[in-house]
C-alpha cells in the first residue's frame, strides 16, 4: 500500500482528472445537441467539425476508462472510510 502513496500516484491522479476534463470537454464540444443553437449552425456544417466528430465514440470510450481508473487509483491512494 506503501506504493499508492507515492509522488508517482498524486501525479497520475491528478493526470487522470486534467484528461477526464479534457475528455467531457471534447465530448461537449462534439455533440450534436450542440450545433442546435444558431450561433453554431455553420461550424457543424465545416470539414473540420464533422472529421472531429468521427472521433466522438472513441473520445467516449477514453472518458469512462480514464474515470472509472481515476475513481479506483483515487480510492486506494486516498483510502475509504470504511476500509480503515
Amino acid at each position: 500500500m506503501e506504493a499508492l502513496q507515492s509522488d508517482f500516484m498524486h501525479w497520475v491522479v491528478f493526470s487522470l482528472g486534467i484528461t477526464n476534463l479534457v475528455m467531457g470537454l471534447a465530448i461537449y464540444s462534439s455533440c450534436r445537441l450542440l450545433p442546435m443553437s444558431r450561433r453554431f449552425a455553420g461550424f457543424t456544417k465545416s470539414k473540420a467539425y464533422q472529421s472531429f466528430y468521427r472521433y466522438h465514440a472513441v473520445i467516449w470510450q477514453v472518458f469512462w476508462a480514464s474515470v472509472l481508473v481515476h475513481i479506483v487509483i483515487g480510492s486506494l491512494h486516498a483510502g475509504l472510510p470504511w476500509m480503515h
